[in-house]
């Protein structure tokens, strides 16, 4: 018995019947809740994927992806630029910074902030959100500084104005007594980012900084890397790095928090909506089961004729496959169109203001692993119900007919 006969039969027990009988009713009900759980998928799964594109484009664009540093925190950089870029994977930017912590202090307020002394000629990614003011007026030895508009809020200071830089931990022998290490800085520049880097990060040149640590000024304390897919840190982090650097931090220790919540928020609607699907296939069962109690007698016919038990199994395994294929299909359309006209869908619905527009980002993948699992749930559902199918008595169902 050939193969396309078999095909034949599962698709005629679909299609050939009335909608209102029970068993076609339930496909029916089967294909369109597979096409809803596929939908709300790829759509749920699109817009939080775009969200967390836009936080990567929005966040760790401006701060530095790795932190590498000595034991002492004291590096001479004179070749280990080379060996990074030549020898470590996947980065796009690698400078040197004097990287320490200090308080600040101005006229009318105090505060505190990470001061970042950098290379004027280096590449700088707060040099895009500066409002006045630039980098490369770091000059050595001004001592200039380039502060966030949020700190000079609350600072009370503006350009011109100076703030004064206490490094507590380091200290300087006067004749009153060691006393920490401070200096007047200048203010010659603001930015905005409008993240979290505003409460906290200044800029001054990198001889500046090592200075006040009283460090040689061509020695740094930190190579700052970016990297191309910073995402996959834990790759990077499997790399050999020279002897006299070690590994200190990454982005995750300032902004993991927000992206394991964006994960897990994916996570859980994922497996939530993916409930659907397995609804689906519990119909599927049902609509399986009372086809095999409807078509006893044509299964047993068929059975007579030599129809076998792999080709029965095969027999109901097509129409599972069949019911979920159909559905994944119709889902898959339903929720790239919905996706990609989402921002026009919610402005006619008057579910956001005007000026909000929600990213999406469309994964090929995902829609891959949707698509198998969909078609692998439904056609399992459809195997306990064929394995019914192949313990019909023969005789017995034969004789009930007579």
């Amino acid at each position: 018995m050939y193969q396309p006969f078999i095909i034949c039969i599962g698709l005629r027990y679909i299609f050939k019947k009335k909608f209102y009988q029970l068993e076609q009713f339930t496909a029916y009900t089967s294909i369109l809740a597979i096409t809803l759980g596929v939908t709300a998928l790829i759509v749920t799964l699109s817009i939080m994927n775009g969200v967390e594109q836009k936080l990567e484009q929005k966040i760790l664009n401006i701060v530095p992806h790795v932190l590498l540093t000595s034991q002492t925190q004291n590096i001479n950089p004179e070749n280990n630029k080379k060996y990074f870029l030549k020898n470590l994977r996947g980065i796009t930017q690698a400078n040197t910074i004097v990287n320490f912590d200090g308080i600040l202090q101005s006229s009318n307020n105090i505060s505190f902030g990470k001061i970042i002394g950098i290379n004027p000629t280096d590449y700088e990614p707060l040099s895009r959100f500066m409002i006045y003011g630039s980098t490369k007026q770091l000059i050595p030895n001004k001592y200039y500084v380039i502060i966030s508009a949020t700190l000079a809020q609350h600072l009370k200071v503006q350009i011109g104005d100076n703030i004064r830089i206490i490094l507590p931990n380091i200290t300087k022998i006067t004749p009153i007594g060691r006393i920490p290490t401070q200096r007047l800085f200048q203010i010659i520049g603001i930015y905005i980012t409008n993240t979290n880097v505003d409460d906290y990060q200044l800029l001054i040149n990198q001889e500046d900084g090592a200075h006040l640590l009283h460090l040689p000024t061509t020695h740094i304390t930190n190579w700052r890397l970016w990297l191309k897919e910073p995402l996959k840190i834990n790759s990077f982090n499997k790399q050999k790095l020279p002897k006299n650097v070690i590994f200190k931090t990454d982005w995750r220790e300032y902004q993991g928090n927000t992206f394991k919540a964006i994960q897990m928020e994916k996570n859980m609607m994922g497996l939530l909506l993916s409930s659907i699907i397995l609804i689906s296939g519990i119909n599927i069962l049902t609509y399986s089961s009372l086809l095999i109690t409807e078509k006893k007698q044509e299964i047993a016919i068929l059975k007579t004729y030599g129809l076998n038990t792999k080709k029965i199994i095969l027999l109901f395994s097509i129409q599972g496959t069949c019911i979920g294929g159909m559905g994944t299909i119709f889902g898959i359309l339903c929720g790239y169109l919905i996706t990609k006209n989402i921002n026009w869908i919610t402005a006619m619905c008057n579910l956001l203001n005007n000026e909000e527009i929600l990213p999406v980002q469309i994964k090929t993948s995902q829609i891959t692993v949707i698509t198998i699992i969909t078609i692998l749930i439904s056609c399992l559902s459809t195997l306990y119900s064929a394995k019914t199918a192949t313990n019909i008595n023969v005789i017995e169902t034969l004789q009930q007919n007579e």
